[in-house]
């Protein structure tokens, strides 16, 4: 498998590009990769937290600083709590419509109109504000269900 080039080598063959969030691009290394709610990664981490408590007996001392602040931020960020809500929630948005990046923003900051949604997320200017809004209320139905 062949290795993503780093920023120092792409400068070194004069072919670094510029990251850039608000136009969607970003690095090779981020090209093929899943965009996670704060949500998926609270779920994630309980299942990490519970083989590590289950391997040890230490306790919650046995982990992480990093790992601990980590499963703190998500609990106080995470809007969705329910895991069926966090599942239907990929549903909403089309694949064919949005970027991972952008739904992944989306879901995360709790958009709730198309303002505030395309002055966060510029590349979203794209979308017809009364699609959108339809979309986002869809999301907002889900956390009520959360």
């Amino acid at each position: 498998m062949a290795s993503v080039p780093t920023e120092n080598e792409r400068i070194h063959r004069g072919q670094l590009e510029e990251d850039d969030a608000f136009k969607l691009k970003f690095g090779e290394e981020f090209q093929n990769t899943q965009c996670l709610f704060i949500a998926e990664v609270k779920v994630l981490m309980g299942v990490q937290k519970e083989n590590r408590l289950s391997e040890t007996d230490m306790g919650e001392s046995s982990l992480s600083e990093v790992f601990q602040k980590t499963m703190n931020y998500c609990n106080q960020f995470g809007k969705y709590q329910n895991h069926e809500a966090v599942k239907e929630m990929r549903k909403i948005f089309p694949v064919n419509e949005f970027k991972q990046f952008e739904v992944a923003q989306l879901v995360n900051l709790g958009c709730e109109t198309t303002e505030e949604a395309k002055a966060v997320i510029p590349s979203l200017s794209r979308m017809q504000d009364d699609r959108l809004q339809e979309l986002l209320d869809e999301m907002h139905s889900l956390k009520t269900y959360s």
